[in-house]
Formats: structure tokens, C-alpha cells, sequence
């Protein structure tokens, strides 16, 4: 009977897969999708149909976290943008104030949806580099001024792009992100259940995790707010 089982939500996750629509199988519950994750099952169709189902069941938590994850792993996936916008627009809080947040982050962020342009853009234009100084090396004989112009142009904006790609990939791999995944949260000034509460975090807010104290972390909003939370309320993306 447990093959079975596995046979159907497997199954069941294909036929999402295939579908590529922004509804899931009503066959397997979120208890099977998150069973699939746990055995490392982590794919970005598995993750966004766990996102959905855990937002019609109201799970709002967990219904970011999963999305968020799937656009992490997809950005700009209509379907997923589609639900994690609905999600968000569910979420309690409202972060008010001007953001904190440094300059090549935001940077980062004010060109993400034009990601997979700069990165083609980057390839187009070490192929023009490449190309231009091999033909100025094997055939000098036929330089002309235009040559060496689109080659200088080649390198200067393969190495602006390529800075670009760099400083994305480092703050991917560097920025710890997480979702409050606990209904209400209490924020404390410092890592103690007996310190002063500060303010309080819903269910689906996104933050930054900026020090960890165990069993505590430290988590900054993007409007300078800082606090302590206990580690079991909220998850990294």
C-alpha cells in the first residue's frame, strides 16, 4: 500500500508538471508534496505546487516560503509570480518607511526582471570581444578602425556585465532571506525569552537574517527594524 501511495503522488506531481497551470491535483495533500521535500524532491513544479495548495488551505507560511523557493530556483515564472503575488497581497504586514537597504542590493533588485537579458548580453558580447580580437590577431593586415572600436565595445560591456553577474551571484549565495512561517511572532529587542518585545511579525513577512544566536536569530526588516525571533519561526528560503 505504501508504493501505491508514492506511485500516486508521484503521479500526481507529473500531471502538474505537464500541465504547467496554476491549479494542482486535488489527488495528493500538502502533507504529500512536503513529504516529497523532505526526501529531497526539491524541484521548482513540486515547490509551486506546494505553495498553492498550502495557500487554499489558508497556510499563508508556508504558502510563501514554498513559492518563494520555486521563484528562487524559476524567477519570473508567470504561474508562480502569479500565486506569490496573491500571497503577499494576503500577508498582515505593511513595512512603513524609506528602506534601508545597501545600495548594490538595490541595485540588484531594481534590474532583476531583466536577469536573463544581461546575462545573454554578457555572452553576445565576449562572443564580439573573442571574435574581433582573434580577427585583429590572424588578420592584421585587414584592420580598420571599426574592428578595433567593436572590439574595445565587446570587452568594456562584457566586463560591466560580467561585474553585474558577479555581485548577483554573491549576494544569492551570501544573503540569508527567510519567511516568517508561525502565525504571530514576537520581536525582541535582545535573544532572551524574558527581553523586551519590540514589535510583532505575521505569518508569510520575508526578512533578512542578520545574526544568529542559537536558538535565537536576528532579523532586519527592510525599514531598519531590527529584532529577535526564536529560530523555529521562520524558515530560510
Amino acid at each position: 500500500m505504501a508504493v501505491k501511495r508514492w506511485v500516486t503522488i508521484l503521479l500526481c506531481w507529473t500531471a502538474g508538471v505537464a500541465g504547467a497551470s496554476s491549479t494542482v491535483s486535488v489527488t495528493a495533500t500538502l502533507s504529500d508534496y512536503q513529504a516529497l521535500l523532505q526526501r529531497g524532491w526539491n524541484g521548482p513544479d513540486l515547490l509551486f505546487n506546494a505553495g498553492t495548495l498550502a495557500l487554499s488551505e489558508g497556510r499563508l507560511g508556508e504558502s510563501i516560503l514554498y513559492l518563494e523557493r520555486a521563484s528562487k530556483q524559476q524567477p519570473y515564472r508567470a504561474d508562480i509570480e502569479a500565486n506569490l503575488d496573491v500571497a503577499r497581497q494576503k500577508q498582515n504586514d505593511q513595512i512603513v518607511g524609506d528602506t534601508d537597504l545597501p545600495f548594490l542590493q538595490r541595485l540588484v533588485s531594481a534590474v532583476s526582471r531583466w536577469d536573463r537579458s544581461i546575462e545573454f548580453g554578457f555572452l553576445i558580447s565576449w562572443m564580439i570581444a573573442f571574435v574581433g580580437l582573434g580577427v585583429l590577431l590572424l588578420f592584421p593586415q585587414n584592420r580598420k578602425a571599426w574592428m578595433t572600436r567593436a572590439c574595445t565595445a565587446g570587452f568594456v560591456a562584457a566586463t560591466g556585465l560580467g561585474l553585474f553577474v558577479i555581485l548577483r551571484w554573491h549576494l544569492a549565495t551570501t544573503l540569508d532571506e527567510e519567511v516568517v512561517t508561525s502565525k504571530a511572532v514576537k520581536v525582541r529587542e535582545l535573544p532572551s525569552a524574558g527581553s523586551k518585545v519590540s514589535f510583532e511579525v505575521h505569518e508569510g513577512l520575508k526578512v533578512r537574517v542578520v545574526d544568529t544566536r542559537a536558538p535565537w536569530i536576528k532579523l532586519h526588516l527592510d525599514n531598519g527594524l531590527e529584532g529577535w525571533i526564536e529560530r523555529g519561526d521562520a524558515e530560510r528560503i
